[in-house]
């Protein structure tokens, strides 16, 4: 029977926020969008990976293969033209006017105009001189894999990571998963705060108490609320794993799906305690005009948590404090995550966390329902948090039940 009402509130809350839910998660994917199609334009551009043609000159017998050797030496998306010139005047004159970039007269001598691109410079010289010692091994008698042997010899590279790298990738991993959990907790937790103080200051939620406990009808708009969080989270975090993939944008983190995994569930977890507080924060004010500084003050408990778990991860220190916010439910959810991503977590502090941050939520949602109740039972004045707990407690709706 409960979680019959559970979901039917779950439900109606789904409904009502159906239109801006819509709303809001397409303009959250057309931003994510654009910012990565500009990312992409800029890292095409700053890469020189756009479309760039070069202008050769040619000039007496020049060995035949030689357009083809440059062309094959330069990057993807560069591309090679070559003028016949009639003499070493005539070539002169179009490097002057920049017509072309460099010279090639016969088979030993280059002509630099004086915007001669390094792109084709470097091609240029490398591909003369493959050229002339293919010319020379060839005198010897050598075959083309002796050529090659000699051109380009088997060397064995190794590469001996740094100490420090996979320190600057566990900072990364730590500080992502700090920036998730805030961004998301605050966000989300807000959007409650503000539903349930739009709905006291309806009256409409007077009508709905009069049936339904006030953790229960919490407890259905918490999981209402934090299924459409997870969903924007989840559509807009793939859209741009997807495009950066796709587009070959940036490297993407390699983070173990193991804290993708706790990342997920710190924030179900961090978002109900929170999400239920700032309900209740929401239900305090007489309309929405006064929610954001109730509500504002509220954000002071996840920024501290935010601050402190920056400032700790970038130190890369372990310390006692950072070991007890991560087990305090009020800061675990930015805590615990990176603690996990750095591999300073042990099993039993991961799980002791876990178990007491449920504890926190089933008494920070019985606790915010009785403030609830009292908070909306009085429509048309502003409470403070003793006054609507008490308040809730004497209407004796949602006691032990």
């Amino acid at each position: 029977m409960i979680l019959r009402i559970i979901g039917l509130v779950a439900r109606r809350e789904l409904l009502v926020a159906r239109k801006p839910f819509l709303i809001t998660t397409a303009i959250l994917l057309a931003v994510a969008a654009a910012g990565l199609t500009i990312m992409t334009v800029v890292e095409s551009n700053d890469s020189g990976d756009g479309s760039i043609t070069y202008e050769l000159g040619l000039v007496g017998a020049v060995p035949a293969q030689l357009p083809d050797e440059v062309a094959s030496r330069l990057p993807r998306g560069h591309d090679l033209d070559t003028v016949i010139l009639g003499s070493i005047d005539a070539a002169e004159g179009a490097l002057s006017e920049g017509d072309v970039g460099a010279v090639v007269v016969g088979d030993d001598t280059v002509l630099w105009g004086p915007w001669v691109s390094v792109t084709l410079a470097e091609s240029l010289v490398d591909s003369l001189q493959a050229l002339k010692a293919r010319e020379r091994a060839a005198e010897f008698g050598l075959t083309s894999e002796d050529i090659g042997s000699l051109l380009d010899p088997e060397l064995e590279f190794r590469s001996v990571a740094r100490a420090d790298e996979g320190a600057e990738a566990d900072e990364a991993a730590s500080s992502i998963a700090v920036i998730v959990m805030f961004a998301g907790i605050l966000a989300y937790g807000q959007w409650i705060g503000y539903s349930v103080a739009e709905e006291k200051s309806s009256r409409v939620v007077e009508l709905i108490l009069g049936a339904v406990q006030p953790h229960h009808l919490l407890t259905g708009k918490l999981l209402a609320v934090g299924s459409m969080g997870l969903t924007q989270m989840t559509l807009v975090g793939s859209l741009v794993v997807g495009y950066g993939l796709a587009a070959d944008l940036v490297n993407m983190p390699d983070l173990a799906a193991g804290l993708v995994v706790w990342m997920l569930v710190w924030f179900l977890l961090g978002y109900t305690f929170y999400g239920a507080i700032y309900a209740a924060g929401g239900s305090l004010v007489v309309d929405t005009h006064e929610a954001s500084s109730t509500l504002g003050v509220l954000n002071i408990l996840p920024i501290v948590g935010y601050v402190f778990g920056i400032i700790t991860f970038s130190q890369g220190a372990d310390t006692a404090l950072l070991r007890a916010f991560s087990l305090i439910p009020l800061w675990a959810p930015m805590t615990m995550p990176g603690r996990i991503a750095r591999g300073w977590a042990t099993p039993w502090e991961v799980g002791l966390s876990v178990v007491l941050m449920l504890f926190a939520i089933y008494g920070i949602i019985r606790f915010a329902g009785w403030v609830y109740r009292g908070g909306v039972a009085r429509a048309s004045s502003k409470l403070g948090w003793r006054e609507a707990f008490r308040a809730g407690r004497d209407l004796g709706v949602g006691g032990a039940r």
